[in-house]
């Protein structure tokens, strides 16, 4: 019984020592991958507050109106069967009165505080990957 105990320690004790030297490989792989290639740190910044106030806003009206909005969206690369009356970073639907901004490129709307928070880490749209940049 006491060689089974021993044998199950000894296999799990190099079990974890094997995790541990592959996660110390895989770390040290990561930073030589950065280091070597500073393309990576430049995509993932994202938009100035000023660029992002640049972007149309609007207040939410009714549903009515936001289907209409999104449907010239919707040939794209947006599902037609997803309801567009509702924000894709949040899932909350859009209330009346609520600050609504709208990427132009994709034309593709969120909460304005939701789109907001997610375009200072990156400048693409949440949904179809188009960048939001106005120019």
């Amino acid at each position: 019984m006491e060689t089974v105990v021993f044998c199950i320690y000894l296999f799990a004790g190099l079990g974890l020592l094997s995790m541990i030297r592959h996660c110390m490989t895989w770390r040290s792989y990561e930073r030589r991958l950065l280091s070597n290639n500073n393309d990576i740190n430049m995509v993932e910044m994202g938009m100035s507050n000023e660029d992002i106030e640049k972007l149309p806003h609007f207040d939410f009206k009714r549903k009515n109106d936001m289907i209409k909005g999104s449907s010239s969206s919707s040939n794209s690369n947006s599902n037609s069967n997803s309801s567009s009356a509702d924000c894709a970073i949040c899932l909350d639907i859009f209330d009346v009165g609520e600050k609504c901004r709208l990427l132009p490129p994709c034309e593709h709307v969120f909460h304005a505080e939701c789109v907001d928070l997610w375009l200072l880490k990156s400048p693409f749209c949440p949904i179809c990957r188009a960048r939001a940049d106005v120019k």
